[in-house]
């Protein structure tokens, strides 16, 4: 072994980290499951001792995996109390997990995760601006919690797979990358063929208007009057004053990529729970139909239920435009409208767009109603039965219904009203109900989109003054008439025509246009299913409840790990007549006197490297780098070896 030590320079040494990725497999059962890697128990580790004489002291290290239950509890959070002693004097009644932590603390810290700035929920990830990520938080969620010592520095991106249920039954769930969860099961069609995780991102570009209620869940049996929440920084005071409620709690989204203004007067929120007969709604909204009986009432926006979208130009729909309105409803067999209401309306617009202002009131892209009790029938539609129209010009396309949408009790319906060209059809639960050709003429106006009332002139004017004496300006005064009762679940506008495919999409995927139920927050170690469906709670019972036990809390899961490997490079370059001589003791011909046997002595001799050490400023042995063949020394050129370990 040669004694001399040569000291690199910068340029001969290079450290390149790089990501390592282990998988893992569990099998999570009872909301638990642990990790075992074949032989090696990984949930066992010994404790190294300060002094070599002690003992090694084994240590039970905890990489369970956990799964929890989050539920969003209205009211003052009260915990368990403690007196002396750690003696229990109050028990908290809230609800707790199986492994007994507050399903509402947990809820509440997935919400910190889904909206990021709570002060200001407009700079929310929850937002138009992320196309690529689609964080919808209701109620309730499912939790899966990843210890450190398993995910490392993140779980690698794309390698999460949930499986639930026996085969014919199976759930998949997997990760795209881009921190959604998508069920594999429920696909569609865009016009690059099935919709996996690029379905969010591609409906995202076709959206005008995508309206969802879901963030109201806290505020369910309140009355709301609030703005959406979308790319417009609408969440400011002076967007407040005396109309809108603007706290972080109020909350409902417009997930298009526009900066629309839509305003909500009066809708109270409703919760659909999840319950063991699958009714999963989540948060939704209900217009209560109600119209004022006198004509200041009426105009009074806040005397009335309903929701505005103010009119912009891509919601300026135009006759060579095609486009897609849908919208997941719940209608009313009662309308307050036809029992006690001014007049004996044959319709109940539940959506609607008409420029009630300008002469002739003009052409219009649709309209939705709900056709009444007082119908004659006829061209106006059958009672409690649905009617979409197009007016062109002077002239009409009517779409009716083939069945009451009133007689099946609190029912939800998918309905899309499609205009292709001149074809103009409604389709209900994915079925088409009736098609139409529509008229020559205009369609587009300059009116908002109402959804529960139409807004038109009731033959009344507000006469306001002007500077100047004498001088005053006259102008309609919009009246709230034709009030629909009903629940809102989401309402969209896509500026493109939907295809029989995507129209089954859209009910089979209730109104959201994507297969994503849930996200996964790689660098926390932390998987969400946050979707309300029956269908991830289907199962065994848990515990002490009669409800159906989340997927998570009985599934195989499995990941990638990632953890960050530092690969180091040393060149050792030696030169000609460097390290030309050994320290082998086999050289020595006579130990007393010190000869040297006479190969050595010779010119031609060279000796063999077997062994590359690595020292510090200390002259410390930190590695060795052991060659798999000796490799004979050269006196005639130079010699480079590299030395690469990992740590």
């Amino acid at each position: 072994m040669a004694t001399t030590f040569k000291t690199f320079r910068g340029d001969e040494i290079q450290i390149t980290p790089y990501d390592a990725h282990k998988e893992y497999l569990v099998y999570i059962e009872d909301f638990t499951g642990s990790y075992y890697e074949p032989y090696y128990e990984q949930s066992r580790i010994f404790n190294h001792p300060l002094t070599s004489s002690a003992p090694l002291e084994e240590k039970v290290v905890d990489l369970d995996i956990y799964v929890y239950e989050a539920a969003f509890e209205k009211g003052d959070f009260f915990p368990d109390e403690f007196g002396k002693y750690q003696g229990q004097t109050s028990h908290s009644g809230h609800l707790r997990t199986t492994n007994n932590y507050f399903k509402r603390s947990i809820h509440g810290s997935v919400q910190g995760m889904y909206y990021t700035n709570p002060d200001d929920p407009c700079y929310t990830l929850d937002n138009s601006g992320y196309d690529k990520e689609y964080r919808e938080l209701n109620s309730t969620a499912q939790v899966l919690s990843v210890p450190q010592r398993i995910m490392g520095d993140s779980i690698n991106k794309g390698t999460v797979k949930i499986q639930s249920g026996s085969l014919g039954s199976r759930i998949t769930l997997r990760d795209d990358g881009f921190g959604n969860l998508y069920d594999i099961d429920i696909t569609g069609s865009v016009d690059s063929g099935s919709v996996l995780a690029g379905g969010y991102e591609s409906y995202v570009s076709k959206s005008l208007l995508t309206l969802n209620f879901s963030g109201l869940y806290n505020q369910s049996g309140n009355k709301i009057t609030a703005n959406s929440i979308n790319s417009h920084n609408l969440y400011q005071q002076k967007y407040g004053g005396d109309k809108f409620n603007i706290r972080n709690d109020v909350r409902f989204f417009d997930r298009s990529r526009w900066t629309n203004r839509i305003e909500m007067y009066n809708a109270t929120a409703k919760l659909d729970p999840i319950s063991s007969v699958g009714s999963s709604e989540g948060a939704y909204i209900e217009l209560d139909g109600i119209e004022q009986t006198t004509v200041v009432d009426r105009s009074n926006e806040l005397k009335n239920s309903f929701i505005q979208i103010s009119a912009t130009q891509n919601l300026d729909l135009r006759r060579n435009e095609d486009y897609t309105v849908a919208m997941r409803i719940s209608c009313s067999a009662v309308q307050p409208t036809y029992d006690d209401g001014l007049h004996n309306y044959n319709h109940l617009f539940i959506m609607h767009k008409q420029d009630y202002k300008s002469a002739g009131a003009g052409g219009y892209p649709f309209s939705l109603r709900q056709v009444s009790n007082h119908s004659p029938g006829g061209d106006f539609g059958t009672p409690g039965h649905l009617q979409a129209q197009i007016k062109a010009g002077s002239g009409f396309v009517k779409l009716n219904s083939t069945g009451s949408v009133t007689g099946s009790g609190n029912k939800w319906w998918d309905v899309a009203l499609v205009k292709d060209g001149d074809t103009f059809s409604m389709y209900i639960d994915g079925h088409l109900e009736d098609s139409g050709t529509i008229p020559s003429g205009n369609i587009h106006n300059k009116a908002p989109i109402t959804i529960g009332c139409t807004r038109q002139w009731g033959g009344q004017y507000q006469v306001s003054s002007t500077t100047g004496t004498g001088n005053t300006f006259q102008k309609a005064t919009m009246e709230n008439r034709a009030n629909w009762q009903g629940g809102i679940s989401n309402f969209n506008i896509y500026n493109t025509a939907f295809t029989p495919a995507e129209v089954s999409y859209y009910v089979a995927t209730k109104g959201r246009m994507t297969n994503f139920v849930g996200n996964v927050f790689y660098n926390h170690g932390i998987v969400t299913i946050t979707s309300e469906d029956f269908r991830y709670r289907q199962g065994i019972t848990a515990p002490s409840t009669h409800d159906p036990t989340p997927m998570l809390g009985q599934c195989t899961f499995s990941m990638e790990n990632s953890h960050q490997i530092l690969e180091h490079e040393y060149s050792v370059h030696l030169k000609e007549r460097e390290y030309m001589y050994t320290m082998n003791p086999t050289i020595v011909d006579d130990s007393k006197l010190g000869t040297l046997k006479h190969y050595v002595t010779q010119s031609s001799w060279s000796p063999y490297i077997t062994t590359i050490g690595l020292y510090d400023e200390h002259a410390r042995l930190l590695a060795i780098g052991k060659l798999s063949r000796a490799i004979k020394k050269s006196e005639d050129y130079d010699t480079t070896f590299i030395v690469r370990f990992d740590t």
